[in-house]
């Protein structure tokens, strides 16, 4: 029995991937922000709140790992998979519907924190996680073994880091999905910041993967989904 997963599989693995990051991970910004705007008086937005939601981050990101990374690779994260194609280690035709996946993933976990907060009523106040760096300070004035846990531990790291400065977005679908169901929804979002979302992540991810390789200069193997490629990838430079 071949139990190798199909193309429809990594799909519906990374759309659902995706849709649970979102949810759980957006979702927690939304909480903090509705639980400290509940507070009588209003409470300001701490380190302790950046820390919470660093780690339903964290925990989302290490859940989905475990659960979906022997199926899709868990990229959830249209980044991942650009710096995975750029060097080679999946098909380009295999990305597009990783991205296809991820884009809807992120759009369903905006809408599942707006059915949970009331639609309309949490796109205009706590919002819906969307990230926006323009407003970031202000905040602040008032696969297997240790894989999936290293990885999510690394994202709450750089919240913790980074938070204050840009919300943190290392992932477009993520980012994307949040804002386009807030504006919907009556909420507004100013687009423009968007790209800050976008190509920083791919940079970086781009960056990070040909830094590994120049590091490695050796073969590496294993399925492609979980970092594998091939031989000529690497010592064909």
């Amino acid at each position: 029995m071949d139990r190798t997963p199909t193309l429809t599989q990594k799909f519906v693995a990374e759309l659902l991937g995706t849709a649970f990051l979102t949810w759980i991970g957006a979702g927690s910004i939304t909480a903090a922000v509705y639980l400290l705007n509940g507070a009588k008086p209003s409470l300001a937005f701490s380190m302790a709140d950046l820390g919470m939601i660093a780690l339903a981050f964290a925990f989302a990101i290490a859940a989905m790992v475990y659960t979906l990374g022997h199926i899709s690779g868990c990229h959830i994260n249209p980044a991942v998979t650009f710096s995975l194609a750029v060097t080679r280690r999946i098909p380009w035709s295999e990305a597009v519907v990783y991205w296809v996946a991820q884009f809807i993933g992120g759009i369903l976990g905006a809408l599942v924190i707006a059915f949970s907060f009331g639609w309309t009523t949490a796109a205009q106040g706590p919002g819906l996680g969307a990230t926006n760096f323009g407003n970031a300070i202000s905040l602040y004035g008032t696969g297997g073994g240790w894989a999936g846990l290293i990885i999510g531990l690394m994202v709450a790291g750089e919240i913790f880091a980074f938070g204050p400065i840009t919300n943190v977005a290392l992932n477009p679908a993520r980012a994307f999905g949040p804002a386009l169901i807030t504006v919907i929804l009556g909420g507004t979002y100013d687009f423009t910041h968007i790209i800050a979302y976008f190509v920083g992540p791919l940079l970086g991810g781009t960056l990070g993967v040909l830094t590994y390789d120049f590091l490695r200069r050796a073969r590496v193997t294993g399925t492609p989904e979980l970092g594998g490629i091939e031989k000529t990838a690497v010592e064909g430079r």
